[in-house]
């Protein structure tokens, strides 16, 4: 299912700009809910003009990592995933896509 970003995510119509008189073809439209989730996720708290996806991306992981020993375990991310609002069913999705080394721990050095 294609969702509109805005609706799922209440971004401002400039992250997006073409998305204001779109009708319905662009990119605000073609991010699925899980992309957009994680795009609020890592978006927020940020002034998208400076924006920097790889910063995001660590803080998050910083954020994630209770116990601060630079992974991520499933269990961690069960949390999060949860917390941001999918289904605990998606946990084996990320791992499958982020494990680089397929330990099923999550390392700072994999992102």
């Amino acid at each position: 299912m294609i969702l509109c970003s805005a609706a799922i995510t209440g971004m401002p119509p400039s992250f997006f700009p073409g998305h204001v008189s779109c009708g319905e073809h662009c990119e605000g439209h073609t991010l699925t809910k899980v992309s957009a989730l994680v795009l609020e996720k890592l978006t927020e708290n940020h002034d998208l003009p400076s924006f920097n996806l790889k910063k995001a991306v660590c803080k998050w992981f910083q954020d994630i990592d209770s116990d601060l020993n630079n992974t991520i375990e499933k269990s961690k991310l069960v949390s999060e995933i949860l917390r941001i609002g999918l289904p605990e069913v998606n946990v084996d999705f990320f791992l499958g896509h982020l494990d680089e080394n397929t330990n099923g721990v999550l390392e700072i050095e994999e992102f």
